[in-house]
């Protein structure tokens, strides 16, 4: 007669990899998304590395391109309708508020958007004025969207990495402004 061997468990084999980690892997994920948004941010204004303006041109659609999909992937839980949804919505926002301020600098110096259509090829300007928009857009997302949505989580861990990403944003922001009045 044979006794059969128990069936030798690890007490770590029953925990779930959700209960080890301090909170949401959705958060974890959205917090290196938002540092790595911000420090491309910083090295994409700053020129770190003295990358020509060309690759860097292509170069920061792509990397911003990737961040915001990436984020709003998470924002919305992986719903397409929800992502191309908010991405129109952003869109559309700030179309509308740059024509506005385009249409106020026209009236106020001749400058803007509304400018440069009587002095170009109306198809080259309108690729200019898209190229501004969908730039600003990917910024918006990449830079913004996951820092706001970690600080009105409910977890203070990941509100307090929302709020340093954001105010190291800003300081940079800020520092970049006055080095550039001086």
């Amino acid at each position: 007669m044979k006794l059969k061997a128990k069936k030798s468990v690890k007490p770590w084999d029953d925990i779930s990899i959700d209960e080890i980690l301090p909170y949401n892997p959705k958060y974890t994920k959205m917090i290196i998304l938002s540092y790595i948004s911000i420090a491309f941010f910083i090295f994409e204004n700053t020129n770190f590395l003295g990358v020509s303006e060309n690759i860097l041109f292509l170069g920061k659609y792509i990397v911003y391109g990737i961040l915001a999909f990436s984020l709003l992937y998470l924002f919305e839980d992986g719903n397409l309708g929800r992502m191309l949804n908010a991405f129109i919505s952003i869109t559309l926002v700030l179309a509308v508020i740059s024509l506005l301020l385009n249409t106020f600098l026209f009236v106020i110096n001749g400058s803007g958007f509304l400018g440069d259509l009587i002095g170009l090829d109306l198809p080259i300007a309108i690729l200019g004025f898209v190229l501004i928009i969908l730039d600003a857009v990917l910024v918006i997302i990449a830079a913004f969207l996951g820092p706001l949505n970690l600080i009105v989580t409910d977890h203070p861990k990941v509100q307090k990495h929302g709020a340093v990403i954001v105010v190291v944003f800003y300081i940079f922001i800020f520092l970049s402004w006055i080095l550039h009045i001086i």
